[in-house]
């Protein structure tokens, strides 16, 4: 193919790099387009990966940077089962993989891509024309967040995705509604609550599902009857994680029915302390619409002193209205198979008085 390559990489995320960093040891042409880390450097601040740390490396060919060997570098605390991985961690681990195994990464947007008679053409943000035999899409989850259409008469400024906020500082002194009860719903109430807001959370399910703390070591019987895996304990998610062509070779009625059954929206155990007894819940709760109020306040005068001199000022009786902003923030899951299963990470919910609605993280 004149001026093309064989492989076009839309995406630097875990899967992205981790592919590139193959393709490259086997010496196949490629490019690869996209800002590394870009969904996970948009996720909250002060927020962790739901994956355990031996689950939440990039795949290299020799399996020679790990998220192990990269913590030692830094001299960062690590543990293979335990210590939950903060999430500018897992951030700054994928940008230094990218250094060292994608260095010719191109940080522009895919625009489209065209199919041709020898493969495709993709066209670039910046109006470069690019030829490509195959052409693997990256791109993660953070373009498909979901915000209900019981909440689609809201205004934009009133209702969010737990997706649009990495920084939750501004809801301060605000009375905040998150919506969902998965590990970015948890995730972003508590968050909410320690940046000063009147946080509440509303979900369907009657109580909130938080994973358990790992014991470890196990006894021997434990690991035969609930092996580990990268997403988590059980048989069905040891054969997703060592057998994901098995399970993606099954009909798509048994696919759908599993991912339905298996592994729900679940917060990571580090989540409780930073939630339970802080967020005023409201579960077994269903919403049939969300509505904007105002609030009226009346005025019959001001004081204000200034120094040692004190002045009152009387004025007619007036009515002022003011508006209580409520933001809706909704949390949305998403099943993946990765190496850095996510909060796969995940991950994030909102609705209130400001403006906000979570999305979720898996991880």
């Amino acid at each position: 193919m004149r001026n093309g390559v064989d492989v076009a990489i839309i995406g630097a995320g875990p899967y992205g790099l981790s592919l590139a960093a193959h393709l490259s040891a086997s010496k196949v042409s490629y490019r690869i387009f996209g800002v590394p880390m870009s969904s996970w450097r948009n996720m909250p601040n002060r927020t962790w990966l739901k994956s355990e740390g031996f689950a939440s490396s990039l795949f290299d060919p020799a399996s020679s940077f790990t998220l192990a060997r990269y913590c030692q570098e830094h001299s960062l605390p690590y543990a293979d089962v335990g210590i939950p991985v903060p999430i500018e961690t897992f951030v700054a681990y994928g940008i230094e993989f990218q250094q060292r195994f994608a260095p010719h990464l191109e940080e522009v947007a895919i625009t489209s891509v065209v199919p041709v008679a020898d493969g495709f053409e993709l066209t670039t943000e910046a109006g470069e024309t690019v030829h490509s035999k195959r052409v693997v899409v990256a791109a993660g989850i953070t373009h498909f967040s979901f915000i209900p259409p019981v909440l689609g008469d809201l205004p934009r400024e009133l209702v969010s995705h737990s997706a649009d906020h990495k920084d939750v500082s501004r809801f301060a002194g605000r009375r905040v509604a998150v919506i969902g009860a998965g590990a970015s719903a948890i995730d972003l109430a508590g968050l909410l609550h320690e940046a000063g807001a009147d946080t509440h959370l509303i979900a369907r399910r009657s109580a909130i599902a938080f994973h358990d703390a790992p014991i470890e070591p196990r006894p021997i019987s434990q690991r035969v009857l609930n092996p580990r895996s990268g997403l988590g304990l059980g048989w069905r998610s040891r054969l997703c994680t060592d057998a994901p062509l098995l399970f993606h070779s099954m009909p798509k009625k048994i696919r759908m029915r599993a991912v339905q059954r298996h592994l729900g929206p679940a917060p990571g155990w580090f989540a409780k302390t930073r939630f339970v007894g802080r967020v005023v819940s409201h579960l077994a709760t269903r919403m049939k619409g969300a509505m904007r109020t105002t609030v009226a306040t009346r005025t019959k005068g001001a004081t204000r002193t200034k120094g040692a001199r004190r002045m009152k000022r009387a004025t007619p009786t007036t009515r002022a209205r003011r508006t209580t902003r409520r933001a809706v923030t909704r949390t949305t899951r998403a099943a993946a198979t990765s190496p850095a299963p996510a909060s796969t990470p995940g991950t994030r919910s909102t609705r209130a008085a400001a403006a906000t609605r979570a999305a979720g993280r898996t991880p």
